[in-house]
């Protein structure tokens, strides 16, 4: 806990140099940056692009098209406009998924990779 309190006093040291340096305007935490939705609660952070993906699917005039359930498997024959346009059903059937991160768990991340 003492590591967090001394993070929050250096975190206050760099914004009041930046505040002195470039006159900055402190906002609070972040709900949107780079496109990316940031939504937190005591439970934890979700982090999602549902914003992002819907514009794309207005952009490709595709608002409308019959989402799919799963990504095109490693036989289809498509030509890759058509998997594009695949894939942006996909996303439409599920704008809103993110990532979670726990308030109350360690931040370990572990990574799988399939070698072949």
């Amino acid at each position: 806990m003492e590591r967090f309190a001394n993070s929050k006093s250096d975190i206050g040291v760099v914004k009041a140099h930046l505040h002195f340096v470039f006159t900055i305007k402190d906002l609070g935490y972040a709900k949107y940056f780079l496109g990316i939705e940031i939504a937190r609660s005591s439970e934890g952070t979700f982090i999602n692009q549902q914003k992002y993906i819907l514009d794309i699917l207005e952009d490709t005039s595709l608002v409308g098209a019959k989402p799919v359930s799963t990504l095109f498997s490693k036989a289809a024959s498509l030509e890759h406009w058509d998997s594009a346009l695949y894939i942006l059903r996909y996303l439409k059937g599920c704008p809103s998924k993110g990532l979670f991160f726990p308030a109350h768990s360690s931040f370990t991340v572990t990574a799988y990779c399939d070698a072949d």
